[in-house]
């Protein structure tokens, strides 16, 4: 898949099974917005709206006075993969501690 960045020689058209492809300036691909400009904003927008989404309703759950392992239930299930998938996506691993409590 070729990307053309702004400052690149301008290409009229790009066929594809004899159809002109539109170029646009942001796509998703597996998950990860690209930008033609290769800045990581939009992508970084996207997750950041959606984990803010999400913890609206788990704000809501916690004034409906939802039990403290619902809660924690509701963030693990709910908010945390979309969180962690930004790590999995660029192949970082990360190592969770969890503390016990006494």
């Amino acid at each position: 898949m070729p990307v053309i960045l702004e400052g690149a020689a301008s290409v009229t058209k790009l066929p594809h099974s004899g159809a002109p492809v539109d170029r646009v300036t942001v796509f998703k691909l597996l998950g990860v917005h690209v930008a033609s400009n290769l800045k990581w904003s939009h992508h970084v927008d996207a997750i950041t709206s959606k984990a803010a989404a999400r913890l609206h309703f788990l704000k809501q759950l916690k004034r409906s006075s939802v039990g403290r392992d619902d809660l924690l239930c509701f963030y693990g299930t709910v908010i945390r993969p979309v969180l962690m998938s930004v790590f999995a996506r660029c192949g970082i691993q990360v190592l969770l501690l969890r503390r016990r409590r006494h």
